[in-house]
């Protein structure tokens, strides 16, 4: 006997006609459906009630395939059809109670008289029920057919809810086309490979998130028409994710007017789409709720699921409400307890079920590989079975207890209160292994205006004072509450189902609510976008959010963790209040307690072998403390027969964590190292940890010259030189050292023995062995090293080489450290310049995925592109995109960005005018960000000016700004500056007078200056290599006098 899973394998490919062939529902033999009861001993007691609905199920289904052709075409000439012999076009509704049915349009003048519907009582004029496009006007956009294969199933389903109208950062209603191009990279880049929508049936109020439906068939016209949305899924094709449709079935709206439920004439129920009475009402919804047991409501129903998947594209459905309609009761002031007794009795709507199982068969009949979620509170035994066992037939149902537990912990327990026991309870509530859930943190309802969302739960109103970034991890609010809400996530993901969905904008903790334009507002869209520019924006903390999300999914992504079916919780320790517990190969360990950091915390692991860290929500990256140990490598250690005698949580093996407690001091990392360094245990991927670590003390001026000159340091470079003798050292451990260098001898001016012949020469030999990661930093680090330590040129070529190969997998700050490197080492070592064609060709399919912590890599581009144009003119092809890219951005740029930006202008000008259209948006950020810029930065923006100012006329708008601050910056300048200055000042006082505020602090300092400048050429004994900026300097007083004489 075949189930409905065995026949959707049986599925076959017909070459002959490039098509899927899948056998009809009528092909399939069908067990009795008593599947369910044997799998699960609690349903036995029900037994009569699965029969019966199983015969209603059959019953039905006979009739549906016999009469309307199940599941062929059945819309059996409803609405709109066309007899292609006659070319007649004929329109039919099923509406018993009327005696007559007349169109009204155009064709008509809209003749009045004749209003649309003649039923016993009078006249009425109704939208019509298979309506698929709702509005007066002409289509511009013209869509020319789907081309993007749609996407296999992925294991895990990562979804992103979205709201198309609601999803821009301007207070407007967004359109799909809009929604393609801004958005649905946006959460492509982000990790998930799914896009559920809301809002896509036409609807009757915006702020009921499209949940009060009117004409199931037709898009929503409020942003788009039909044609602009099927771009939308194509695009969301092409980009590899699936798109499911948030599906509205269990109600409808009772607008009359423009609504199916203006169909309801009074008349019986079983002429009615509705049910009559009370129970043709939802009080809380104030919807009409659909009478399932009339055929053709369920044909109307049908073949709406239909128009979706094959109008549309659609690769699934997520049900709305089907709690609702599962129960008489429609689950109101019903509190479920997990009796069966509450799923399988009278109050259990039959035949609300049956027509989710002929949905449930008809969507596999038209694609196999559909997904469908029911959103569903009561927990209802069998939801997500097979309907050939028994059960309705979904793929998955939304664990909607989740965003509960997690409010309910938030707002009344205080954080050293959490129970263990509990969340882990919640967390593991399911049928797993039989049936399978999408599991969630916090729903769209939290988001409406009166509702709080987790983060505002966890930081309130520092939201809005408390998230700029100024390099710590901030207020105590602040930072516990960026740390709560990755781990609330994490947790989510990993413990709380076999697919994950987030809705949009809560994966950088929003800081808005949702308030939809009404009447209260003054119908203002102010509230009703997402803030999206707040995550890109590189002086706000929102980014480490963000990019603590796209983290947990890329690990999902390489592991598939989620939908593993090992999952094992082997610790909840209430009193330490530490979670421990193994997904498929990963293990994963958290520390809820509020006040208490463990500095050798033992866990107990699946196998032995060893472990190393590959996620951490303290790491500095994600702008937390950094108090553990990265990279280093745990070493399992034996406990005997799990359940044996002294065994350690059950498992066969143990680790011992290392972390750094409270303040992660160099002095305490220093003190680690002096115990480990020494043991023989202490391999090449230790190094590489320590080193790592140690360059991140050095950026953060927590680490001192004692550190450097102690004797574990000494230490530490003689286990480097002992490993690199005997060559154990792995390519990215190697990568990994040779990057630590530069922030040492940047914050001390040494780099002790660190960069010897072996390590340059372990670099070259394994750059082939190197992924983009470590080929780009390591390149970086030898451009920054090579003035102090020529030594590491010998390494370029063969680093060079390899890179070409690489560059599809370089991100986009990798990107921008490979150009900027070729563009500082072009001179000594040409052989650099082979990468410059392969890496630029990168840029323009990355450049929509620089976000504000990109920004610097994007100016870099910028100013790498403008030196390497005359010995790589392929760098140019990447210069448009980038252009592009900059005015959405100029914003949020720092000031070191916007300096490079207008120096690259200047000097990309004539080979790439498109440069010029990012002028006006940089010098208009300019004034914002004069008085932080360094002098060099100012000196390079005054220049850029006189160089723009006839080709982009509106970089003179910076000047006065620019002016007025060189006084107070003159005294940092160096000559080369001054000169600039000076140069920029002469070429533009006549279009910018305000430039001459300037002069007398540079006449001031230039002289100074040039004094210096010869002392040192006198000390030289030489040619002084700036001769050539000597003469120019001293030249430029009179350079400028004589053209302020010729102006005058």
């Amino acid at each position: 006997m075949a189930s409905a899973d065995t026949r959707t394998r049986q599925a076959r490919y017909d070459e002959a006609t490039d098509e899927l062939v899948v056998p009809a529902l009528t092909a399939a033999v069908f067990v009795d459906g008593m599947g369910l009861v044997a799998a699960d001993p609690a349903c036995v007691p029900f037994r009569g009630h699965f029969e019966y609905r199983w015969k209603v199920y059959t019953d039905l289904r006979h009739f549906a395939c016999s009469s309307w052709g199940l599941p062929g075409s059945f819309l059996q000439g409803l609405g709109f059809t066309k007899d292609e012999a006659s070319g007649a076009i004929t329109y039919r509704e099923w509406l018993p109670p009327a005696r007559a049915v007349s169109l009204v349009g155009d064709f008509n003048n809209w003749d009045e008289v004749r209003r649309s519907i003649a039923y016993p009582h009078g006249f009425a004029g109704r939208v019509q029920t298979w309506a698929t496009w709702l509005r007066a006007g002409k289509e511009e956009y013209c869509f020319e057919g789907f081309q993007a294969a749609r996407p296999s199933l992925p294991s895990t389903l990562r979804i992103y809810e979205a709201h198309v109208g609601m999803s821009s950062t301007e207070p407007k209603c967004n359109s799909y086309l809009e929604f393609a191009k801004d958005v649905l990279p946006r959460i492509k880049e982000a990790g998930y490979n799914c896009v559920q929508l809301m809002a896509i049936m036409e609807h009757s109020y915006y702020g009921s998130f499209g949940y009060h439906v009117t004409s199931p068939f037709a898009v929503s016209s409020r942003s788009g028409t039909p044609d602009e949305f099927k771009a939308l899924v194509e695009e969301a094709h092409r980009l590899g994710m699936l798109v499911l449709i948030d599906l509205v079935h269990s109600h409808v709206s009772n607008n009359a007017d423009d609504g199916l439920n203006g169909m309801d004439f009074g008349q019986a129920e079983s002429e009615s789409y509705f049910m009559t009475g009370e129970r043709g009402y939802h009080k809380l919804w104030d919807s009409r709720l659909y009478c399932y047991k009339n055929y053709e409501v369920l044909r109307y129903l049908l073949s709406n699921l239909r128009w979706w998947l094959e109008e549309y594209n659609c690769d699934g459905f997520r049900f709305d409400g089907v709690t609702s309609m599962l129960y008489h009761h429609h689950g109101l002031y019903m509190s479920f307890t997990g009796n069966y007794e509450e799923y399988f009795g009278m109050s259990t709507d039959v035949d609300a079920v049956v027509y989710l199982m002929l949905a449930s068969e008809l969507v596999r009949s038209v694609r196999p590989d559909a997904v469908m979620i029911a959103e569903d509170v009561s927990g209802m035994p069998g939801l997500c079975v097979p309907v050939a066992e028994g059960g309705i037939g979904f793929d998955y149902r939304l664990a909607m207890s989740l965003p509960d537990m997690w409010i309910s912990l938030l707002k009344d327990v205080k954080d050293a209160h959490w129970g263990m026991n509990h969340i882990i309870s919640a967390m593991c509530n399911r049928r797993r292994g039989r049936e399978k859930t999408v599991a969630y943190a916090e729903s769209h309802d939290q988001s409406i205006v009166g509702d709080k969302t987790i983060a505002f739960w966890l930081m309130d109103a520092e939201m809005y004072t408390g998230m700029g970034d100024d390099g710590t991890p901030g207020s105590v609010v602040v930072s516990r509450g960026m740390a709560m809400h990755m781990i609330i996530r994490l947790l989510t993901l990993g413990l709380g189902g076999e697919g994950y969905l987030n809705f949009m904008g809560n994966e950088f903790g929003h800081p808005e609510w949702v308030d939809f334009p009404r009447e209260g507002n003054k119908w203002s869209y102010a509230h009703c976008r997402r803030r999206f520019d707040l995550a890109d924006s590189g002086l706000l903390r929102y980014r480490f959010l963000l990019k603590w999300d796209v983290a947990i999914h890329a690990l999902e992504e390489s592991t598939g963790f989620a939908s593993d079916e090992h999952l094992l919780v082997s610790s909840q320790h209430e009193e330490d209040k530490v979670i421990v517990f193994e997904r498929g190969d990963l293990l994963f360990v958290v520390n809820l307690n509020p006040g208490k950091d463990y500095a050798d915390y033992k866990v107990g692991v699946r196998e032995h072998g060893r472990y190393k860290i590959c996620l951490d929500s303290d790491a500095y990256d994600f702008r937390g403390r950094g108090r553990t140990v990265h990279d280093w490598v745990y070493f399992s250690e034996p406990e005997g027969v799990p359940g044996g005698p002294g065994n350690f949580n059950n498992r066969c093996a143990s680790i011992t964590l290392k972390v750094i407690k409270k303040t992660a001091s160099a002095e305490e990392f220093m003190a680690l190292l002096d115990k480990e360094v020494h043991r023989p245990s202490f391999n090449a991927l230790h190094l590489s940890a320590a080193f790592t670590r140690l360059a991140f003390f050095a950026k953060r001026r927590k680490l001192n010259a004692a550190d450097v000159r102690s004797t574990v340091w000494r230490r530490l470079s003689a286990r480097l030189n002992f490993v690199l003798k005997h060559g154990k050292i792995t390519p990215r451990a190697a990568a990994n050292i040779l990057w630590s260098i530069v922030p040492v001898s940047q914050a001390f001016g040494e780099q002790h023995e660190w960069i010897s012949p072996s390590l340059i020469r372990c670099v070259r030999e394994s750059a082939g062995s190197m992924n983009a990661f470590d080929l780009a930093n390591s390149l970086w680090a030898i451009a920054r090293l090579e003035e102090a330590q020529p030594e590491v040129l010998k390494a370029v070529p063969a680093l060079a080489a390899h890179i070409p190969s690489q560059a599809r997998d370089f991100v986009p700050q990798a990107l921008a450290n490979i150009l900027w490197s070729v563009a500082n080492l072009q001179e000594k070592v040409p052989e650099a310049l082979a990468v410059v064609s392969a890496v630029a060709a990168r840029i323009p399919g990355k450049v929509s995925t620089f976000n504000a912590q990109d920004f610097f890599d994007l100016s870099n581009c910028l100013w790498a592109a403008a030196s390497l144009q005359e010995a790589s003119p392929g760098v140019l092809a990447a210069v448009p995109a980038m252009a592009q890219c900059i005015p959405q951005k100029a914003e949020s740029m720092l000031p070191q960005h916007l300096s490079n930006c207008m120096w690259a202008a200047a000097n990309l000008q004539e080979s790439v005018p498109a440069v010029l259209a990012f002028v006006p948006w940089v010098a208009d950020r300019i004034p914002q960000e004069v008085d932080r810029m360094i002098p060099q930065a100012l000196s390079n923006c005054l220049w850029a000016a006189a160089y723009l100012q006839q080709a982009a006329p509106a970089v003179l708008r910076a000047v006065p700004a620019i002016a007025s601050a060189i006084p107070r910056k003159a005294n940092g300048m160096s000559l080369q500056e001054l000169s600039n200055c000076y140069w920029a000042s002469a070429n533009l006082q006549e279009a910018a007078p305000t430039v001459l505020a300037a002069i007398p602090a540079l006449s001031e300092r230039l002289p100074q200056k040039l004094v210096e400048s010869v002392a040192l050429k006198q000390r030289s004994g030489g040619l002084h290599v700036d001769e050539k900026l000597h003469k120019r300097a001293t030249r430029l007083p009179w350079q400028f006098a004589h053209r302020a004489r010729w102006r005058t």
